[in-house]
């Protein structure tokens, strides 16, 4: 019989949640507790007698009592990523030794923000969610790589993506603008997937930001950011926040690279290959989920989970997401539990893509501030 992976999550807000709901429908896998002052304690108390309560787990109001309480062998951290570098975070990490932890992005909203983190992630199974490399963007990378699509040199991109905006009180951290958290979102997405892909490392970036006052506080509603690449390639990335409990505009993300050999287009749940001659080739979901019931049965829960508690709607592009991320957390769990024939060379992201995109983030937050051109030092 197969030894079950015993996971605890510090951190069930929404990204938490999701997480927690994932792992409950994976094989092998067992979420013994959760681990938060506030949020998310309807999945993990029984007494709450919630329809998502995780049979068998427990709430903890404090990580470190939850760690010191129950045999744990693997970690879930989705706090909130403005505490990220306070030591008691630090030192959860440093508990665990070498025992596998995945950590929610972002992992921050400022570089010094990783580290308390960055010795012990060298002695540490230590891996960042990137669920948008899964799904067609793994298959588009992997027909890259091995030649059956050629993009050739980059020339250009354009990407846009939303995120709505929950009531301050529901979460405060996404209200903080000293703290560049819209550009870090939409850079821990689309940044990562282009890097992902394969272009060129950023070079310079210039960010031009819309202001709105809304429930009281300012917020920086829309970016427009153009970024050149270090092959000289120019190309722009557009973000907007909504105020509203609906990710309704989730349809509209899109990606598109121009490359002197062909043209990719990225929406959820597909991607386009067209090369100079006008022949397409296309990439859909996987069949890997379609084709396994307990990856199936995860993906239809935590879809069920995004229409019901978070506000998603019912769409192929919440389908695709959701897909995304139960393929991120399945291949987290089986590098960690060590499965035969399985690959150990992970897509998923790891400290330093997370302190790239910190870095670029804030060299947007000062280009806007500044009006100028700004070179990302690496």
């Amino acid at each position: 019989m197969q030894k079950q992976l015993r996971v605890g999550v510090v951190g069930t807000g929404s990204a938490g949640a999701q997480h927690a709901i994932v792992l409950a429908n994976l094989p092998g896998v067992t979420v013994v507790a959760g681990a938060d002052p506030k949020n998310g304690i309807e999945l993990f108390d029984e007494g709450k007698q919630d329809s998502w309560y995780i049979e068998g787990s427990k709430w903890y109001a404090d990580e470190s009592d939850m760690l010191e309480e129950e045999q744990i062998d693997a970690l879930v951290l989705a706090p909130d990523p403005l505490s990220i570098g306070s030591t008691i975070k630090a030192s959860v990490l440093a508990q665990f030794d070498e025992r596998p932890t995945l950590w929610e992005r972002p992992v921050g909203f400022k570089p010094e923000h990783t580290a308390p983190v960055q010795s012990i992630e060298r002695g540490t199974t230590f891996s960042v969610v990137t669920f948008n490399r899964f799904g067609v963007i793994e298959q588009l990378r992997q027909a890259l790589q091995i030649g059956d699509v050629v993009l050739g040199d980059i020339v250009s991109f354009d990407a846009f993506m939303s995120l709505s905006i929950p009531p301050f009180e529901r979460k405060p951290w996404r209200w903080d603008q000293l703290s560049c958290q819209l550009p870090i979102h939409l850079l821990d997405h689309i940044y990562d997937t282009l890097m992902y892909l394969g272009l060129p490392q950023i070079e310079s970036v210039h960010g031009v930001a819309k202001y709105e006052y809304l429930w009281g506080r300012t917020i920086d509603r829309s970016w427009a950011i153009n970024l050149r690449l270090g092959n000289g390639a120019v190309g722009s990335i557009n973000a907007v926040q909504y105020p509203q409990n609906k990710e309704h505009l989730m349809p509209l993300k899109r990606l598109v690279i121009i490359g002197s050999e062909g043209v990719i287009k990225v929406s959820p749940g597909e991607a386009v290959f067209t090369n100079n001659a006008g022949e397409e080739t296309k990439f859909t979901q996987s069949e890997m989920v379609s084709n396994n019931e307990f990856l199936k049965k995860a993906k239809d829960e935590l879809v069920r989970f995004l229409i019901e508690r978070e506000g998603y709607v019912d769409t192929s592009a919440t389908h695709a997401a959701a897909e995304s991320l139960v393929l991120c957390d399945w291949h987290w769990v089986q590098n960690t539990i060590g499965t035969q024939g399985h690959e150990k060379l992970s897509p998923l992201g790891c400290l330093g893509d997370s302190c790239n995109c910190l870095k670029i983030g804030n060299a947007i937050v000062e280009s806007a501030a500044k009006n100028v051109e700004v070179k990302v030092a690496f």
